[in-house]
């Protein structure tokens, strides 16, 4: 067999190995998080805790968009030029849990800068900052909303407690919300 006829075979050999490789892999993962779910369920059932599966984004795109808007030009370094902060994230949520109980395990397990003040008078928490973006960095209504399944809710995030199947978007307005066309934000499987 000639050497360059040898080269091709053994490079479609490589070829259809890697291509293996991939697809075993592919399979690996399918079942693992299919096992991971049966096991989570089993766990749930075992402990009595009923528990709800949702997903979380955070974003600043409106000021990834324009960076100018910031007051303070140093805070540019805090902004993803993607905008996003937190990729589409699923967690598994205790019934009975807010969308800022999610927000806040989702800051903390991703070591992602975040704070909030609790205000008596409404009895809910509010978000001041993530990411280094506070109310206020890009001009007087700019600041932290959050929508679930690209709506606007009329309470607050604590207030907010998780469904199965929600979609949390947490965002950067620049805009009052204005500048936040959810429409571009929402998954796939979500329509408005």
């Amino acid at each position: 067999m000639s050497t360059s006829l040898e080269n091709k075979v053994n490079s479609k050999k490589k070829r259809n190995i890697v291509i293996g490789i991939i697809i075993i892999a592919v399979v690996l993962l399918v079942v693992l998080q299919f096992k991971f779910d049966a096991i989570n369920a089993v766990r749930d059932t075992l402990s009595g805790k009923e528990t709800v599966k949702a997903t979380l984004e955070i974003s600043c795109k409106p000021l990834s968009d324009d960076v100018t808007k910031l007051k303070d030009k140093s805070k540019a370094e805090y902004i993803p030029e993607s905008g996003v902060i937190l990729e589409e994230t699923e967690y598994r949520m205790e019934k009975g849990d807010t969308a800022f109980d999610m927000l806040k395990q989702a800051t903390t397990d991703e070591g992602i800068q975040a704070e909030y003040s609790y205000t008596q008078a409404y009895d809910a928490y509010f978000i001041e900052g993530i990411s280094n973006l506070y109310n206020g960095d890009a001009g007087g209504m700019s600041g932290w909303l959050y929508y679930v399944n690209g709506k606007s809710p009329e309470y607050g995030i604590s207030g907010y407690e998780l469904k199965d199947g929600d979609n949390i978007l947490v965002i950067f307005s620049c805009d009052g919300g204005e500048d936040v066309d959810v429409r571009d934000l929402l998954p796939d499987d979500i329509s408005l």
